[in-house]
């Protein structure tokens, strides 16, 4: 039998995933004309699991963009480079009139070279975004 401690944080995560959604919701209403996508993965890594179940869900008849215009809500600690190119190039297919990046706190590593394919990034005062470090894993043929 889970313990009254394990409940009260199941209560809590439950209550501040509904505020999340909320907020959201609210940002929405606010940004008329624009479809609104939220990616807030900090606790997983961006990989091609990800672009495959983002692909999905912007292709599915229940997502809309209108005018092409699309706003994503990023709050990620990075992960894979070339799969963050290719959520770029879907998000940039997505959005093709307007693409805006908002980040609420973290944008790091691979998730900065997402924002930099849109047309704007909004930061809030203490959002950051971070180091790139790209891995070269190519073999030089000159060195040893």
């Amino acid at each position: 039998m889970p313990s009254t401690k394990a409940n009260g944080y199941k209560k809590q995560i439950r209550k501040i995933e509904e505020e999340i959604k909320n907020k959201i919701s609210e940002f929405k209403s606010l940004r008329e004309g624009c479809a609104c996508y939220p990616l807030l993965i900090r606790q997983s890594n961006i990989g091609p699991r990800l672009v495959d179940d983002v692909y999905e869900e912007l292709t599915s008849s229940s997502f809309t963009c209108d005018g092409g215009k699309l706003i994503i809500i990023l709050d990620s600690s990075g992960g894979d480079i070339d799969s963050a190119y290719n959520l770029a190039s879907l998000l940039r297919e997505v959005g093709n009139t307007y693409l805006e990046f908002v980040v609420p706190r973290w944008a790091k590593s691979a998730a900065t070279l997402l924002c930099c394919a849109g047309d704007k990034i909004t930061m809030t005062p203490i959002a950051e975004l971070g180091p790139m470090d790209p891995q070269i894993t190519t073999f030089n043929p000159f060195e040893k």
